[in-house]
């Protein structure tokens, strides 16, 4: 049996949401959603956290 099958989800939280936060590190964990799962995000701009 693979130990990949048993693997918990990261939880993971992204402070700011600007190029890196949202462009980079976002966009790759939303494409190993089996890995991790965003749980929390900060950014002071409004806009930005009711995108998230």
């Amino acid at each position: 049996m693979s130990h990949e099958n048993n693997i918990d989800q990261i939880r993971v939280g992204i402070g700011e949401l600007g190029r890196s936060g949202w462009g980079i590190h976002a966009n790759a964990m939303a494409q190993l959603t089996r890995h991790f799962n965003v749980v929390a995000v900060c950014d002071p701009d409004r806009e930005r956290q009711e995108e998230a």
